[in-house]
């Protein structure tokens, strides 16, 4: 407890350096991997200042670079091998869960965000944990109308599950040219019996393809024995994927 309060209070340059260092073999490793199994991407299409800020996002996340890699290995699905071959990423189980969805009468869809703002508002309000940790404040707050315009490299979509008409989860999607990246997932704790979050997945994967969109990212995918919501992320279908460098 101590030790966390200590880190806590340091900047995070200086965190980033001990991650790195705690984590540099398993990285190395991991790349190294990765060439034999052919599970490295690069991302297309993407340029200018909506390049810079992707650069900046994807060394957020994995913690800096290694060599022509970002540090940490990304969890990833490759879409461009179709929906077919996403299932068979899947146990019995989880495909069982995408089935039992749309069963219990879960529809999954794209939406415009601002016209659902007040079931957004539930959603992010009940439960005040997730993963164990308390919900940040700006979830408590009444959700703003999306007000970032739509770039010719860049668009925000949002993937939503709905019960009896009403939003009940959501996936907010980033897309940089053939790579989108999930940046925000929630639903609703009453609703998550109902398999929202297999089933949100499975149909984000079904409209990335018809988009010609190639890869679909959850963050990063370390520490997998001990993390609950990498295992989550494995389950869903996720793999360890190297992603190779943006220049700025």
């Amino acid at each position: 407890m101590i030790t966390k309060k200590i880190i806590n209070l340091m900047p995070e340059k200086f965190v980033n350096l001990i991650f790195k260092f705690k984590y540099f073999h398993y990285a190395k490793k991991t790349h190294n991997e990765n060439r034999e199994k052919n599970q490295i991407i690069t991302i297309k299409n993407i340029y200018g200042k909506e390049k810079n800020n992707l650069h900046n996002l994807l060394l957020g996340m994995c913690k800096g670079s290694y060599k022509e890699f970002y540090f940490l290995p990304i969890a990833l699905i490759d879409v461009s091998k179709g929906y077919d071959n996403y299932l068979k990423l899947l146990n019995s189980n989880g495909r069982s869960k995408i089935k039992r969805a749309s069963k219990k009468g879960i529809i999954c869809k794209s939406f415009n965000w601002d016209n659902y703002l007040d079931d957004i508002y539930d959603i992010n309000t009940s439960s005040k944990v997730r993963q164990g940790k308390i919900m940040s404040s700006e979830y408590l707050e009444y959700p703003k109308k999306i007000i970032t315009k739509n770039g010719e490299n860049f668009k925000i979509e949002h993937i939503g599950a709905f019960y009896n008409d009403k939003l009940v989860g959501y996936i907010e999607l980033y897309i940089y040219g053939n790579f989108c990246m999930t940046n925000r997932l929630l639903g609703h704790k009453q609703y998550l019996n109902l398999y929202t979050m297999n089933a949100m997945f499975a149909f984000a994967v079904q409209y990335l393809e018809e988009e010609k969109i190639d890869y679909l990212n959850y963050l990063n995918m370390h520490n997998l024995e001990n993390s609950s919501l990498a295992q989550f992320k494995s389950r869903l279908g996720f793999k360890e994927y190297s992603l190779k460098l943006l220049e700025n």
